[in-house]
């Protein structure tokens, strides 16, 4: 199980990634029409921040294929998929 500061510490990077990600200053892709906030190619980008934070690779399939309708969907399903990894790697 993660411990709870770790995961405090990964849903903040999470979210401050993800508001820089789909902030348009910042990137100037359009909106999908499909709903999509975040496509699975930026979330990948993502987990590179919290690479630094876990001290490991992780890998590009705990992202969501398709990618996430909010930052509440992104935020949970990252998380859990990044303490699941952990756990299977012992670390």
């Amino acid at each position: 199980m993660m411990d709870e500061q770790l995961k405090a510490e990964i849903e903040q990077c999470l979210g401050n990634v993800f508001d820089k990600k789909t902030d348009p200053a910042f990137d100037d892709d359009e909106p999908s029409d499909d709903g999509v906030v975040l496509d699975s190619l930026k979330a990948v980008e993502c987990l590179i921040a919290v690479e630094e934070l876990v001290d490991q690779k992780l890998p590009a399939k705990l992202v969501q294929k398709g990618g996430y309708e909010t930052k509440e969907e992104y935020i949970e399903h990252l998380t859990e998929s990044i303490a699941a990894h952990l756990s299977e790697s012992g670390s």
